[in-house]
């Protein structure tokens, strides 16, 4: 990105204003989900804490009902009417747990919650209605069939009835650890509570009657004791928690205590004797023993029910504290944003402002002002500030540095414009000797396509200069038959004439070597004409012809000598010729390399001079601008 389109960009104050709104959007938006999601916490903690307090009632109603159950239940077995103490009894228990139930009714809103409690209170009443009729007459005179089935009805409105405990959590969140546990144990002590009184209910009546268990009686008791003790093996669980409160921990020991040693050693005795037909144990002493063993299952149940409502008070108020602490953090956080966005925009942003118009001076060739940053508080700015004089002094030794470089590129381009001048000269020079040389190269070839012309002359002149000793020599012995053969010597006088005007002529080519051997031709052909024009007096001159034959002898032998001698020289010559032929093509191969790197250095030189000219134009340019 170029200058020019960054400055059609936003502003660095605009830019600081638009990240920091939506910084400050970011965290409001974050501090307003962190508020609504811990005020919902804490409306439904709210919420949880109501629902905790109706199953409270809901626990407690249905044991003072469980115990209505078994006061009716064993009332129903005795041979006459209730007793008074019974009915005493049994009016105490409906008054307790009846009240609990309506007090929901009238505490809660929810229509499925209203509809099932009030089901069940109406199926209550039914059944009481019933009760009450047959409590009033003797044994022999109630109604069978509703004495068989009340252990099953009865019980069937109590389940329905703490069944409703789920209703009133089914739309609430997931509540603390803490009071999830509390919420079991109060379960499970219920559930002991109401299948140990069932049980209980089984003996007393056994008792009452002076009558052994049957099966199915056992049956029934198997079951309520092993329901019993499967709620006892999960509560064991549960209590292994530190968190549990002491409370709950004391009651469960005395439970412990009371109802699963005691009691337990009690069930097991009387269980024995009834099956064997044996009663030592009177109905009261039971009930009572009984009792007592219920209530410390009652009491645990009552001390879970009372720690519940307390631990869920410390979630609200841990939540409320949660919408507190984050209502505060929203305010700090928006606080904090506004302060940061009024500080970068009033502060930091007017620095940088003031530093921007210092460096545009600077970049209009200012180099005048003054930094003052002994009052400048913030760091970076102060720094800034700082490096800018730095620069206005780096700037002003840069352009006296530039100033002597402009000096010593303007000396420099003179001189490579010497040397590409000297260098085109040179190359110039190089191919004219490139081109001398190789004319060297040809005459020497010439020469050496001479030399070995002549030394082929030299070879025929040799053997020519053989052939006239040899014949000469022929003359010399055959001079005493002269005279019968004139006509030959004739012949002989012409052939001798035109080989010696041959040799003549190749003693001409020979130049210097074949002087003597001209001079000699030259004889040969006189004595040729007087041989031809005096064939009469061959007779009378023959030993001049044999004296002149061996002279003539001599001379071809020492012409021959010449011609050695010549033809030597002329190999050497040849010799010489190639020697220096290949030398000539050789100086001519490097005077042309020479050429063409002078050329290309001359080419170097002009780049170099142009870069240099381009060079001091820029600097020329800068300093002008400065």
């Amino acid at each position: 990105m170029n200058l020019n389109e960054i400055k059609k960009g936003k502003s660095l104050k605009s830019a600081f204003l638009f990240y920091f709104s939506i910084l400050l959007g970011i965290i409001t938006a974050l501090s307003l989900y962190l508020l609504v999601t811990s005020a919902l916490s804490f409306i439904e903690k709210r919420k949880s804490l109501n629902s905790i307090k109706l199953v409270r009632l809901l626990m407690l109603g249905t044991v003072e009902l469980s115990l209505e159950r078994s006061v009716t239940q064993v009332s129903l077995n005795f041979k006459e009417t209730i007793p008074e103490n019974f009915r005493a009894l049994l009016v105490k228990q409906r008054n307790s747990g009846t009240p609990k139930i309506k007090e929901i009714l009238s505490s809660t809103d929810d229509s499925e919650v209203k509809k099932e409690l009030g089901d069940a209170l109406g199926r209550l009443e039914r059944i009481r209605l019933e009760a009450d009729k047959n409590l009033s007459v003797p044994l022999v005179d109630r109604d069978k069939y509703f004495v068989e089935r009340f252990p099953f009805h009865f019980p069937e409105i109590l389940e329905d009835t703490i069944a409703i405990e789920s209703i009133f959590f089914r739309n609430e969140g997931s509540r603390d650890n803490t009071v999830l546990k509390l919420e079991a144990i109060q379960k499970l002590a219920w559930e002991m509570r109401e299948f140990g009184g069932r049980e209980r209910t089984y003996f007393a009546i056994a008792l009452l009657n002076q009558k052994e268990f049957g099966n199915e009686i056992l049956g029934r008791i198997e079951v309520q004791d092993s329901r019993v003790r499967f709620a006892k093996r999960q509560l064991d669980s549960l209590l292994k928690d530190p968190s549990i409160p002491k409370s709950i921990g004391t009651e469960y020991q005395r439970m412990n205590s009371n109802y699963f040693k005691e009691y337990a050693e009690v069930k097991d005795r009387l269980k024995a004797e009834i099956s064997r037909g044996v009663f030592t144990q009177s109905f009261d002493t039971y009930f009572k023993s009984s009792s007592e063993a219920l209530e410390s299952i009652e009491a645990l149940l009552r001390a879970s029910s009372n720690e519940l409502i307390p631990a869920q008070e410390a979630q609200i108020q841990s939540a409320l504290l949660g919408v507190i602490v984050n209502l505060f953090i929203g305010f700090a956080g928006l606080a904090i944003g506004i302060y940061s966005i009024r500080y970068s925009t009033v502060t930091i942003i007017s620095r940088i402002t003031q530093v921007t118009n210092v460096l545009s001076e600077l970049a209009k060739g200012n180099k005048s002002l003054q930094f003052d940053t002994a009052h400048e508080l913030n760091i970076e700015i102060a720094t800034l500030l700082e490096a800018a004089g730095i620069f206005r002094d780096n700037m002003l030794k840069l352009e006296d540095l530039i100033s002597e470089q402009s000096a010593a590129v303007n000396q420099t381009t003179t001189t490579m414009r010497l040397l590409e001048n000297s260098s085109k000269n040179t190359a110039d020079e190089a191919q004219h000797g490139s081109t001398n040389s190789q004319k060297a190269v040809q005459v020497a070839y010439e020469g050496e396509s001479m030399g070995e012309r002549m030394q082929e002359i030299q070879t025929q002149v040799q053997e020519s200069v053989d052939d006239v000793t040899k014949k000469i020599e022929l003359l010399g012995e055959q001079t005493s038959h002269i005279s019968s053969i004139v006509s030959l010597v004739a012949e002989l006088a012409n052939q001798t004439n035109m080989l010696a005007l041959n040799a003549a002529v190749e003693a001409a080519r020979a130049g210097e070597f074949g002087k003597g051997f001209s001079v000699v031709a030259s004889e040969i052909r006189k004595l040729a004409d007087e041989s031809k024009h005096s064939t009469v007096k061959i007779q009378g001159i023959v030993e001049e012809v044999r004296a002149s034959a061996q002279e003539a002898i001599k001379m071809s032998r020492k012409g021959q000598d010449f011609v050695e001698r010549g033809s030597k020289i002329v190999t050497e010559t040849t010799a010489k010729f190639k020697e220096v032929s290949q030398a000539a093509k050789s100086v001519s191969d490097v005077i042309e390399t020479i050429a063409f790197n002078l050329k290309e250095q001359a080419r170097a030189y002009g780049e170099i001079t142009t870069a240099m000219n381009s060079l001091n134009q820029k600097t020329a340019k800068f300093v002008k601008h400065k």
